[in-house]
């Protein structure tokens, strides 16, 4: 009790402290806005809102609604729409849904305007959600079935599925079970194409509970417990939750009470875990529901007993929990239950007490709904009658109006012929006039010209001068370009013959397939010369084999990259080393000396201490013996992965990822790099033993690093695991094939970050 009434009183304090936070973030950063902010900026603004959505509305909508005059102000278009969605979002969070409808409409008209059609398939596909929100489900079927043309059209396999979903889940809001069954469907299946098992788990889900409500439930079985499967991999709690709770409910169903109890009471333990309090509440009512219901199976007095009293427990457990978040509808349905677990234990005073309560409950439910009812009766009735006065004072008007008509026509009249013996007088005397002054305009116009025909020849002849001017200015423009051009034409021919010059150093085609059989390389540069290289060579029966990440790319990674080949040729090749940790430290030692980054030097300890970045190089190192079918490895920074059947002997020096049918293992290298470092242990060698048909896999941070996809994020390490462990039964051709379109594919219109170089290798026997 003493630990929580101090976790109790942090939290309290913590909050206040969190909100000074934040209001000092949205402070700085509203007080800081550049004289000429760009699209940048806005999008910095769009994404700091995002954590205050939920926490802090109010201050999301502050920082969002300055985005968005800032967006209007300098026409960034294609900002203003992300933008002015959050915006809408905040609104649809709090069921402002009228407010919300017209924000979406607005990004969408500006989405059709720009012809984005990525924005016009999102703000379509939002505005379907917020109708079917508000119970208007043609509109929200019409709105989605807009983005889905545009999508299908593309053939965006991401989208489609996302659309295919929110289909079936306002089809099955409406009780169309049969079309939401076929949208569910396809979203599962396009999601299992793309691997997207995170949203895979919910659309098992949803296909489960249509077969649940149509009584299928053996065939229910299998959709909730293969998301559970999924789920259990992402170690999604949530997700589990869920599972937990669907399998229980269908195994109650079908009166397999013992598996029932298993599942409800894994479920119970997660969203007591996660404090999902009302989804707490409904699992203490099914526990309730289902307790008694394997009392009623029994026959045993005493066991209906324990069963009855064990519903009681739990029904007591939802009501309390429906008062602490006042929610009427689940201490109605706890109360609901609670009366007849009373009647089955013979406990009639409960049973009279709890049921005086549920009516209470049940009647203040039926009030809020009668009040409804009678305001909406009044409402029209005050309406109806204000119509009918209106419609009275109308025609009383329309009389009015048409009296005073008639009397204006007769003053008209009479009027008429006054004016026009006046207006034919007065166009008389206007004649003489404007002829008199017409002369007058025409003398003094005459002036003018002669003053403005000066004026035009004193233009002219500036005009002349400044052209001349021009064409001068002109020449020497074409100068200049003309040995800029020529510059780069040096600096191109230049960078050329540096990539002749560190291609010729590469290991050859035949040198690669002899000594490493079968095997790929994936090799992308940054620029034309890259600061990424492999190498390879073979001293006493011994196969070394390396891929390195020198500093920087371009021209200064390649001079790097030249160094170290030089460096492994000395060696490994004349030196016959073949200790992977031993040749990385004597590497570290010539990197050092040649780059003079002695620590005793000066300059090297201003840098240090002012944490420059130092010249140097991560590497991955394997010497492979094939006799004896044995891996020796050593890593600076970089380490080495090996996939095999996951039915065949574990590597235990490894770490472990499992991908379907196969097992992933990391060999991790040590956190040093191959120059002058704090830290300057020696180099760690770790020994493994392989087997026919492993896949070993070499590479660098440049495809891991590279950002793209369709929230802008780097790629990631778990996401580079699953790729290799899921391709790595395929043909080496095939796998270089797949690996090089999914990077191209993930970098997007993006700028490629770094050089990137994979080296994969099959052994054979």
């Amino acid at each position: 009790m003493r630990n929580i009434v101090l976790c109790f009183l942090f939290c309290c304090l913590a909050i206040p402290f969190s909100l000074h936070a934040q209001i000092k973030e949205i402070d700085s950063l509203l007080n800081n806005i550049p004289k000429r902010p760009d699209r940048s900026f806005v999008e910095k603004i769009n994404e700091m809102s995002e954590s205050y959505i939920y926490t802090s509305p109010d201050s999301a909508l502050l920082l969002l609604n300055k985005a968005r005059n800032i967006s209007i102000d300098y026409q960034f278009h294609d900002v203003f729409i992300p933008v002015n969605n959050t915006i809408a979002y905040v609104y649809e969070m709090r069921s402002n849904y009228d407010t919300a409808v017209y924000l979406y409409e607005k990004s969408l008209d500006k989405a059709y305007e720009i012809d984005d059609t990525i924005q016009i398939v999102k703000t379509s596909n939002y505005l379907g959600i917020v109708y079917n929100k508000m119970g208007q489900f043609e509109k929200a079927i019409s709105r989605l079935h807009v983005g889905l043309k545009i999508i299908e059209k593309q053939n965006n396999r991401l989208l489609l599925s996302k659309a295919y979903n929110n289909l079936g889940s306002i089809y099955y809001s409406q009780g169309i079970e049969d079309k939401a069954l076929e949208y569910f469907q396809k979203s599962y299946e396009l999601k299992r194409e793309l691997n997207d098992t995170v949203n895979m788990i919910s659309s098992l889900n949803n296909i489960g509970i249509i077969y649940h409500i149509n009584k299928k439930y053996s065939v229910a079985d299998k959709y909730f417990m293969r998301s559970l499967e999924l789920a259990v991999l992402q170690k999604d709690k949530a997700s589990i939750g869920e599972s937990y709770n669907n399998l229980g409910e269908n195994f109650f169903m079908q009166k397999k009470y013992a598996k029932a109890v298993d599942y409800l009471e894994k479920s119970l333990g997660l969203k007591a875990e996660m404090n999902d309090r009302d989804g707490l509440a409904a699992s203490y009512i099914n526990m309730v529901r289902l307790n008694l219901a394997i009392s009623d199976s029994l026959i045993n007095t005493d066991q209906k007993r324990t069963y009855v009293n064990q519903a009681i427990n739990y029904g007591k457990k939802a009501l309390e929990l429906g008062e602490e978040v006042n929610s009427i509808s689940t201490q109605h349905d706890a109360l609901k239950e609670l009366i007849y677990a009373y009647q089955k234990a013979n406990k009639k005073s409960k049973a009279l007490e709890v049921s005086l309560q549920y009516i209470s409950i049940r009647d203040s439910i039926f009030n809020k709904d009668k009040a409804m009812i009678v305001a909406e009766v009044n409402a029209k009735y005050e309406s109806e009658k204000k119509q009918k006065e209106i419609e009275n004072q109308r025609i009383m008007i329309e009389n009015q109006q048409l009296r005073i008509k008639q009397k204006d026509i007769e003053r008209i009249a009479l009027l008429f012929a006054l004016v026009l013996s006046l207006t034919i007088a007065l166009v008389i005397y206007i004649s003489y006039r404007n002829k008199k002054r017409s002369n007058k305009i025409i003398k003094e116009k005459n002036n003018n010209l002669k003053i403005a025909n000066a004026e035009i020849n004193a233009q002219k002849e500036e005009i002349l001068s400044q052209r001349d001017e021009i064409e001068a200015q002109r020449d020497k423009v074409m100068v200049q370009k003309e040995e800029i051009e020529n510059i780069h034409y040096k600096l191109t021919s230049s960078i050329d013959y540096a990539l002749l010059i560190q291609q010729s150093v590469l290991p050859e085609k035949n040198t690669l397939n002899n000594l490493l059989g079968e095997h790929f390389i994936l090799f992308h540069p940054h620029s034309v010369v890259s600061g990424d290289f492999y190498w390879v060579s073979e001293v006493n029966d011994k196969i070394i084999f390396c891929v390195a990440d020198c500093t920087g790319h371009g021209v200064p990674g390649a001079l790097m990259s030249m160094l170290g080949m030089s460096f492994l040729n000395e060696i490994v090749n004349i030196r016959k080393e073949t200790n992977p940790a031993s040749i990385l430290n004597q590497l570290r030692s010539m990197m050092i000396s040649e780059l003079q980054q002695n620590p005793n030097n000066i300059d090297f300890k201003l840098n240090q201490k002012n944490l420059l970045i130092k010249d140097g190089m991560d590497m991955a190192l394997c010497s492979y013996s094939k006799k004896e079918q044995k891996l020796e490895f050593a890593g600076a920074r970089n380490s080495v992965f090996i996939v095999r059947n996951s039915d065949k002997d574990e590597i235990f020096e490894a770490k472990k990822f499992i991908e379907k049918d196969k097992s992933l293992y990391e060999l991790k290298g040590d956190k040093m790099p191959i120059s002058s470092y704090l830290r300057m242990d020696d180099f760690t060698k770790h020994e493994v033993s392989l087997l026919k048909e492993d896949m070993i896999y070499l590479f660098s941070d440049g495809f891991i690093d590279q950002f793209g996809g369709e929230e802008n994020k780097k790629y990631g390490t778990p996401s580079f695991k699953s790729l290799l462990a899921c391709n790595s039964n395929k043909a080496l051709a095939d796998q270089l094939n797949t690996f090089s379109k999914e990077f191209n594919s993930w970098k997007g219109v993006n700028d490629q970050i770094d050089d990137v170089c994979i080296l994969g290798v099959r052994i054979e026997s």
